[in-house]
Formats: C-alpha cells, structure tokens, sequence
C-alpha cells in the first residue's frame, strides 16, 4: 500500500532509484500523463498493464530495469500502453522503426 493520498489532479509522478518492484498502487491516478521508474526492479510486464487503465497516460520511461532485457520489450510496452508517445525519453515513431 501507498501513503500518496488521493492527489486526483497528480499530472507527473517521478519514482527513478527506488527498488521498487511492485507498482500496483498507481492506477487509481488517473489524471497522470508522465510517470518514471527509471532504476527500479521491474521484471515483468504484468505489473504495467495495470497501469493501461491510465487514458491519460502519453509518457512511461523504464529505463534501466530488469524488464528492459526482455525480447520485443518495446513492442510490449507500445501494445499495451496504445495511447503512448514517449517511451523511455524516445519518441513512439522512432521506437517504432527501431523494434
């Protein structure tokens, strides 16, 4: 569980350097637009889909997480985020053309 509080104007949440493994407890935010874990302990794609309840969503970055080592992480990532613009500080075009 969290100690955030209800914040239901929360438009960015930076989380980077925090051994988090778990990040369950963000969807109930849904005015987030940007959200960083960079530098947690993410492993599976289970966790963020979660978070697709988000709509309002256009920005994830999870940079240097156990998660980013996965085969077609990126494409994961786009298919289960579709409203995305920006992954890991790159645009979704060029994510794109990379995978």
């Amino acid at each position: 569980k969290t100690n955030i509080g209800i914040l239901p104007s929360l438009k960015m949440f930076l989380c980077d350097n925090n051994y988090l493994k778990d990040i369950n407890c963000f969807e109930k935010y849904h005015s987030l637009e940007i959200i960083s874990f960079n530098n947690n302990k993410i492993t599976n794609f289970d966790c963020l889909e979660k978070l697709n309840q988000l709509k309002n969503l256009t920005q994830i970055s999870i940079i240097n997480n156990p998660i980013t080592k996965i085969t077609n992480y990126r494409k994961n990532i786009i298919y289960i985020f579709p409203n995305l613009k920006i992954l890991d500080n790159k645009e979704r075009e060029r994510i794109a053309r990379r995978s």
